[in-house]
């Protein structure tokens, strides 16, 4: 798709841009809003998750080009990225991406008002970045969300009378260092078409899949990723099935689509021979479909068809359809005699289309009709049943409902043996507690008792040894054993003379 195919938009002035955040900056003061997510949370993930597979350290240096509110970049410095970049055009995009940042605590990303076309972007960051990389000559990654997109839309041109679209690749590759990636999204090109403008300047590398649909019998996405490496040059991208512009509406943020028709040769054909015969032409395409229905018209008298054709017009009378038939063909020739309509190649396959609908229209409508009411029919007895289903199972329930009438008396029952069995475990509880207790008293008693009676036996060995100790120190006393001898000798000498008497 040229830019010719495009056309020029408000979204290619920075007029539109700065009047979009400057209400954007209003909306985050009063409700704390960040603003469009260009493209959508979606494929911001995508693109930092690339990011993520393609870098080995967190310092590698990344460009934003056209950041707006910098959500991007947000993304990025949540994932420890320390080295981050973000110009935009618009002072108001980068006074919210400042305050954004600064609201979730993110300084480390650096913001700049720049124009890739009319500034030194390196020299700008270089002059105002305040962190250690005042050394920074190129970038590692630079990312595009979109701004190829709006660039796209703009007819400005250079002083060479070049568009700004036409010079971009080259200005990316200028700031991209030579192993560097540059990562583009976009919803106004096709893989193809990304391909072939930065042709010069990147090859090819991957893409990034997106959700897909089939329009035209040709399969794509909705958006087309590119990565670009400098030098090395890789990069990827990712394809549609009909061609997007005017990126995302400034009223709703939704996706705005531009379908690029292309009719095949067959249609063509059939176009041509309805313009050329009509009746013949409704006869051979639609033969196969002449057997299905059979047809009540086939031999109609030509009066009854006027007659038909003549109560289908408005009116109440012939006078009023005479006069709504000539103030109609009036108009379409006014309308035409003033160019107010064009009768072109589009009008005649449009007439051409109607005329295959209608002939289709009627020839299906009554099999169409008759399979209608089949299903109906299968469904209202597919209800029927359900319903009767349904009343069967509640006079089920209710019987069983009934039968269960003693319930309440059983549950009353119940309850109470429940409270006596709660009792009677209660009380066997409180026995076995006390069975513990006097085991317990038992058990201390009994240690008591041994342990008097060991205290005692140790008292009666003290005692003893003191006794043996004492007379054995007396036997050992000379005064003593003199005591002992003179004591066994009165003793014998009185036995003796008891003998003798």
């Amino acid at each position: 798709m040229s830019n010719s195919d495009i056309g020029p938009s408000e979204l290619g002035t920075k007029e539109y841009w700065e009047l979009r955040y400057d209400q954007e900056n209003i909306n985050f003061k009063d409700i704390g809003d960040i603003g469009e997510i260009w493209f959508g949370e979606d494929s911001v993930e995508k693109m930092v998750n690339w990011v993520l597979s393609k870098t080995p350290t967190k310092s590698s240096s990344i460009l934003d080009i056209g950041c707006g509110n910098g959500h991007l970049l947000l993304e990025l410095a949540s994932h420890n990225f320390t080295n981050l970049f973000g110009i935009d055009y618009s002072s108001n995009a980068i006074k919210l991406a400042n305050d954004v940042a600064k609201s979730r605590g993110f300084d480390i990303i650096s913001y700049h008002v720049a124009d890739l076309f009319n500034d030194d972007l390196l020299q700008i960051v270089n002059d105002n970045d305040d962190s250690d990389n005042n050394s920074l000559q190129n970038f590692d990654f630079i990312l595009d969300k979109g701004t190829f997109d709006a660039i796209s839309l703009s007819l400005q041109q250079t002083s060479t009378n070049q568009l700004l679209c036409d010079i971009y690749p080259k200005k990316i590759r200028f700031l991209l260092n030579p192993n560097g990636y540059f990562l583009i999204t976009s919803c106004n090109f096709t893989k193809d078409e990304l391909i072939e403008k930065f042709n010069d300047e990147f090859d090819y590398f991957e893409h990034i899949k997106y959700p897909t649909f089939t329009f035209g019998g040709v399969t794509g996405q909705t958006i087309s990723t590119v990565q670009n490496l400098m030098s090395i040059s890789r990069g990827f991208v990712f394809r549609r099935g009909f061609h997007l512009s005017s990126g995302v509406s400034p009223l709703t943020g939704s996706l705005a689509f531009r379908q690029e028709f292309r009719l095949s040769p067959e249609f063509l054909s059939l176009a041509r021979e309805f313009r050329l015969s009509p009746l013949t032409g409704f006869k051979s395409r639609l033969s196969p479909f002449s057997t299905m229905v059979p047809s009540n018209n086939q031999h109609k008298d030509p009066k009854q068809k006027a007659h038909s054709i003549i109560d289908s017009l408005p009116g109440n009378s012939l006078l009023t359809k005479t006069g709504y038939i000539t103030v109609g063909t009036g108009l379409v020739a006014l309308t035409i005699s003033k160019e107010l309509y064009v009768f072109n190649e589009e009008t005649v396959v449009l007439l051409a289309f109607i005329g295959l609908i209608i002939p289709l229209y009627r020839v299906l409508r009554k099999p169409f009709n008759e399979w209608f009411e089949e299903q109906q029919k299968r469904v209202n007895s597919v209800l029927d049943q359900a319903q009767e289903d349904h009343k069967t199972a509640v006079k089920d329930r209710i019987n069983n409902i009934g039968q269960v009438g003693d319930i309440v008396d059983i549950t009353k029952a119940l309850f109470e043996i429940s409270k006596e069995t709660a009792k009677l475990d209660a009380e066997a509880f409180e026995l076995k507690q006390k069975a513990a207790v006097a085991a317990e008293i038992k058990a201390v008693l009994d240690s008591w008792v041994r342990y008097e009676a060991s205290l005692r036996e140790r008292e009666q060995k003290e005692l003893a040894s003191y006794v043996i100790e004492r007379v054995m120190a007396q036997l050992r006393d000379e005064k003593t054993q003199q005591e002992i001898l003179n004591q066994s000798i009165q003793d014998v000498e009185r036995i003796v003379s008891s003998k003798a008497a």
